[in-house]
């Protein structure tokens, strides 16, 4: 076989962001309250050379992993466990995700879906519920959970109900189109729609192991 060397560039874009995860070593679900949160550097574009085969020659090209997910550093204080349990009332975790922050960061209390691979402590993917204390002294929060989760577990005897926060919770609408936000499960006033249904924690878990962690293979 005739071999040629030639050099051309190949440039292969790699998200690094895995939603169907492996099943983890071990699988936390907590209310959280931020602590802190650090940007962690970014990760080094990488090079390889790689043979490649075209018709009866062989040639050789660069392939550049060009990563544009972000990692951040999170440390949050244990508030509500809900599933496994963590021996610690404050946890640091590692979160990547390529909107360029965690989506979780501008809330104060969320519940968070951590898994343990191999030895270190990462958030689920882009995946959380800002979730708010109720009248009761429980913690739930809105809707959005439920409609999220219903387009992958329709058969799901869960439903939101009402729930009496200790404030209002209330979502800006910032442009978005009102019928996001349906009724009976909010209420639009001016430019906001106000949480008015809900799940609590233990049912925001339920949706999210019957739906998304189950397609993500980390439920069966």
């Amino acid at each position: 076989m005739n071999a040629k060397r030639f050099g051309f560039l190949w440039l292969m874009l790699q998200a690094g962001l895995v939603y169907g995860q492996a099943r983890p070593d071990s699988f936390y679900v907590f209310v959280g309250e931020r602590i802190a949160l650090k940007a962690l550097p970014r990760e080094p574009i990488t090079e390889e050379i790689i043979p490649m085969i075209i018709g009866k020659d062989t040639t050789y090209g660069k392939t550049y992993a060009v990563p544009f997910r972000s990692g951040f550093v999170a440390t949050y204080r244990v508030v509500k466990p809900v599933y496994g349990s963590l021996a610690r009332d404050t946890v640091e975790f590692t979160d990547y995700t390529h909107y360029g922050r965690p989506l979780f960061a501008p809330y104060k209390h969320v519940l968070l879906f951590i898994s343990r691979q191999n030895g270190k402590l990462i958030s689920e993917v882009n995946l959380y519920t800002a979730v708010y204390p109720t009248t009761n002294g429980r913690w739930a929060g809105d809707a959005n959970t439920y409609l999220y989760n219903q387009l992958v577990n329709v058969h799901t005897a869960i439903k939101p109900e009402p729930i009496e926060f200790t404030e209002e919770v209330s979502i800006g609408l910032d442009g978005r189109r009102a019928e996001l936000f349906p009724p009976p499960y909010y209420r639009i006033e001016g430019n906001k729609a106000i949480v008015v249904m809900g799940n609590y924690i233990e049912d925001l878990f339920s949706l999210y192991k019957a739906g998304i962690l189950k397609n993500r293979g980390i439920f069966d």
